[in-house]
């Protein structure tokens, strides 16, 4: 997946189904924590997806600054954003809920919705929207 690359198909992103389908296969068979973001329009289709490796086996630190950069340049109306737990568990760390909690307050003040953070596990995944922590 292209790092920040806009897109030429009208993929949309609205629901876990589409941000599932979406964010699988760049989680499967990895070792190590993987960030993807998906950036959206205000119609919840696809205008951006970035990658962000942390090469650790059981954190992920979200980059901040290159995701306000991207969500500026892009003019993203909203996010999901999704990370695998190499480690079988998708139930979501007390960091996750801290980086996922200090997001969504950086991208409000943006005008940019964090519209949900999905946490993949092998084949399962859990959502923090639907789980009422986002």
């Amino acid at each position: 997946m292209p790092a920040a690359a806009i897109l030429d198909e009208a993929v949309r992103v609205d629901g876990v189904a589409a941000a599932t389908a979406l964010f699988a296969p760049a989680f499967r068979e990895k070792a190590h924590e993987t960030l993807c973001v998906a950036h959206l329009d205000g119609e919840r289709r696809l205008i951006g997806l970035r990658l962000h490796d942390s090469h650790l086996c059981n954190a992920i630190t979200f980059p901040m600054r290159a995701l306000v950069r991207d969500a500026l340049l892009l003019d993203s109306a909203g996010l999901v954003i999704g990370h695998n737990h190499p480690s079988g568990d998708p139930a979501p760390s007390r960091q996750d809920l801290i980086s996922t909690r200090t997001l969504a307050g950086l991208m409000r003040r943006l005008n940019v919705r964090l519209l949900d953070h999905l946490i993949f596990a092998g084949d399962d995944w859990r959502s923090m929207c639907a789980m009422g922590l986002l």
